[in-house]
């Protein structure tokens, strides 16, 4: 139904610019018409605003506090190694792309969303939202409160973790002139793309020893980040 995930000859996942753009215009179209709904939809939708911005600032202090440390204690595998040797300048990266997105911006993009009641579907994957009109979603369980710029953000994350890499750029100008955003989102957008959340997420997967991995498949893992984070747009 709807599934534009292409297997080429070598079992790889394609997906072109034109699936991305059918892919927000159907975004758009559920944005427009859930936007100002205040009832139930199976239970009470839970309010996000303002949760993913500041999970990444959490994920950034929590990063930064054990890189600290580790430049202080020394490297003890390989893994350490390659975290001091690529961690301090991702680390400046993430700094950037937060400080980027002011408070006043910040601000300005929560008070909006609240003002005009939007909500996201929370699964962006493709295949999850189909067509315009009507627009169908499949799963609504991750459905909430919440700025619509987060809809593409996620969406976007996720294609960076199967490896795709187009305009993302281009992209977000695409998906704000579609909703009708204006340069606070366009900055708000800017910064959270550019913030290397994979490699700050993993980073502190290791260090808290989430899977019982060796130290040299952590730092695989962690430089597959590296590419999957791509450049920063800022």
């Amino acid at each position: 139904m709807g599934n534009m995930n292409k297997m080429t000859n070598n079992n790889e996942i394609t997906i072109t610019y034109n699936d991305v753009q059918k892919f927000i215009l159907s975004m758009n179209e559920f944005h427009r018409k859930a936007m100002g709904f205040d009832n139930y939809m199976i239970e009470k939708l839970p309010n996000r605003n303002g949760i993913l911005f500041e999970q990444y600032k959490i994920l950034y202090r929590k990063v930064n506090r054990h890189i600290e440390k580790l430049k202080v204690n020394g490297a003890e595998d390989c893994c350490q190694d390659m975290i001091l040797k690529d961690g301090s300048e991702i680390l400046k990266r993430a700094k950037k792309a937060l400080d980027y997105n002011g408070f006043d911006n910040y601000i300005s993009v929560l008070r909006r969303s609240m003002e005009r009641v939007e909500i996201c579907v929370g699964n962006c994957k493709l295949g999850n939202i189909i067509g315009n009109y009507p627009v169908m979603v499949m799963d609504i369980s991750q459905c909430g409160y919440d700025v619509v710029e987060n809809d593409l953000i996620k969406f976007i994350v996720r294609l960076k973790r199967k490896n795709i890499i187009l305009d993302w750029k281009s992209i977000a100008e695409e998906f704000i002139e579609c909703e009708e955003l204006d340069e606070n989102s366009r900055i708000y957008i800017q910064s959270c793309l550019s913030y290397p959340y994979e490699f700050m997420r993993n980073c502190l997967r290791y260090f808290q020893g989430k899977k019982d991995w060796s130290p040299e498949r952590y730092r695989e893992k962690l430089q597959r980040t590296i590419i999957q984070d791509g450049d920063s747009i800022i």
